[in-house]
């Protein structure tokens, strides 16, 4: 499994079908190899537009990272998005086709997100109307990534938890100048309105033991 040295040394981000529905929702996940944490979004948006506003998402809660592992799916090959990873000089590495496991850490939290998920809503709850399912679904993604799983401790960080694992990064961490020059970049994808910042609403368990992503 992938391994990091620093904070924001390399990210791995994913997409999948939220519990295996038909076309929507979805969720793009990215994931710190170095702390673990993880931020989620789950999204009715189109496919490139949900990588923008993950990596919007990332961008202003974690620092700009020095590089992205993804697979070569369309959403994360947009023109757009390859121009905010330039702009922000960003090196993407594309995992090899049909090999999961060269992102295996973000794989694995996926697969644990959508088993706690399942085990959280009320059975067929994904045979609700998409946007009402999905607003659900986004509230307990963000309050997984931050509440459950940033302070569960993990296997691969010597049972440190991931919150304690960026916490106690002493190291430099690359921030964004501000909002509106990222916004600038990703008007083009997500349609938003620079001077209000206006995206679409987005995404906002294993409760004991450790992880072992």
């Amino acid at each position: 499994m992938m391994t990091a040295e620093r904070l924001n040394e390399v990210w791995q981000i994913d997409a999948s079908r939220l519990l295996g529905t038909g076309k929507q929702p979805n969720i793009y996940v990215a994931i710190d190899v170095y702390s673990r944490r993880v931020i989620i979004l789950v999204t009715l948006t189109p496919r490139a537009e949900g990588v923008a506003l993950l990596i919007r998402k990332c961008l202003m809660a974690w620092g700009v990272p020095e590089r992205i592992r993804t697979d070569h799916a369309s959403d994360f090959r947009a023109s757009a998005t390859a121009r905010l990873f330039s702009a922000l000089d960003i090196e993407v590495e594309y995992s090899p086709l049909y090999s999961p496991w060269q992102k295996g850490t973000v794989e694995c939290v996926i697969g644990t997100f959508q088993r706690d998920l399942a085990r959280r809503l009320p059975r067929g709850a994904e045979n609700f109307l998409p946007d009402i399912y999905a607003v659900g679904a986004a509230l307990y993604a963000d309050r997984w990534a931050s509440e459950i799983h940033a302070h569960t401790p993990h296997h691969g960080l010597g049972g440190r938890t991931p919150h304690e694992a960026a916490a106690s990064y002493a190291g430099p961490v690359r921030r964004l100048d501000s909002a509106r020059g990222l916004d600038v970049l990703l008007a083009p994808v997500v349609g938003i309105a620079v001077d209000g910042s206006n995206f679409r609403p987005h995404g906002a368990a294993r409760q004991d033991g450790e992880f072992g992503c």
